[in-house]
């Protein structure tokens, strides 16, 4: 048969049959390198002292250090623990199998998971990546991660969430992530607000309370940029903050229209250069800053 023939059939089986067929035959192995794959989830875990590489929630592969130059590998099945043992570090193993998996053209992912350090992605052929889920908790600075996500550079992101908890927020400034259409930002640290202003997304979150000045900038950046219709921001609300405090800075400068939403909460409109902003409550801990017209 033919490589088009084999890749119908190899289209048709499950992932793990085809893992085994690869394993076994030269010509199967090299008919799996070549097909594109499509995951509904990629989990790529570094933690200590285990990482792991979790497939579509069910296909579980576990690596852990036996020795400073050897590690375990096993997958978990159902009454079945199947341990190899390989003269490579955990780091090496992570990233060996990430490759085998990712590292073809056209290979799609609809949520790609990472924890820590994305081993793997380096070599790896541009992805096709709708959801980016990232825990980061080291600090981003001890670490290049310009090659790391070059190979999702080619295709936009439709929706990044980044949880940061060490102290340092530079991985932030990577364009894979600020310019997803909608970011949503968790740090330990609260961002500067000409960090959030930089930010090219669409919709945009962070967990971070941002004062009455800040807001007056945010207002004062977006319409002199003219943003589109449906921009938004959310942040948390102050605890000495609210949307009368908030209005009253924004009289200074601007004419603001202040109105009662359908829900009974107060909204805040201004309007300069053809550009109408919106501020309003969300649930009572939350502000929200959208572009209307």
């Amino acid at each position: 048969m033919n490589f088009d023939c084999w890749k119908d059939v190899f289209q048709h089986i499950s992932l793990e049959k085809r893992s085994q067929l690869s394993r076994m035959n030269p010509q199967f192995r090299n008919l799996h390198n070549r097909l594109k794959m499509n995951f509904e989830s990629f989990v790529i875990s570094d933690g200590s002292p285990k990482s792991q590489v979790i497939i579509d929630g069910k296909y579980i592969w576990n690596i852990q250090e036996d020795s400073p130059e050897s590690s375990v590998v096993w997958r978990e099945r159902e009454q079945v623990c199947d341990k190899e043992y390989f003269y490579l570090s955990r780091y090496e193993l992570l990233r060996k199998l990430v490759e085998f998996y990712l590292n073809r053209s056209g290979t799609a992912i609809r949520y790609l998971d990472i924890t820590n350090h994305p081993y793997g992605l380096e070599l790896c052929e541009p992805l096709k990546v709708h959801h980016l889920k990232w825990k980061l908790s080291i600090c981003s600075s001890r670490y290049d991660y310009t090659t790391w996500f070059n190979c999702l550079r080619f295709h936009p992101i439709e929706k990044v969430e980044i949880d940061l908890d060490g102290e340092d927020n530079t991985v932030l400034s990577e364009d894979v992530i600020s310019s997803a259409w909608e970011l949503c930002i968790k740090t330990r640290i609260p961002l500067p607000i000409q960090a959030i202003m930089s930010f090219k997304s669409k919709v945009l979150s962070v967990n971070q309370e941002i004062s009455s000045e800040e807001v007056l900038k945010l207002c004062e950046r977006w319409i002199y940029e003219k943003r589109t219709i449906g921009t938004r921001i959310t942040f948390e609300k102050s605890e000495n903050e609210d949307l009368e405090s908030i209005g009253s800075i924004l009289k200074e400068k601007y004419l603001v229209n202040q109105k009662t939403s359908k829900y009974g909460g107060i909204v805040l409109e201004i309007q300069q250069n053809n550009v109408k902003l919106q501020i309003y409550e969300i649930e009572t801990v939350k502000f929200s800053i959208e572009v209307i017209e």
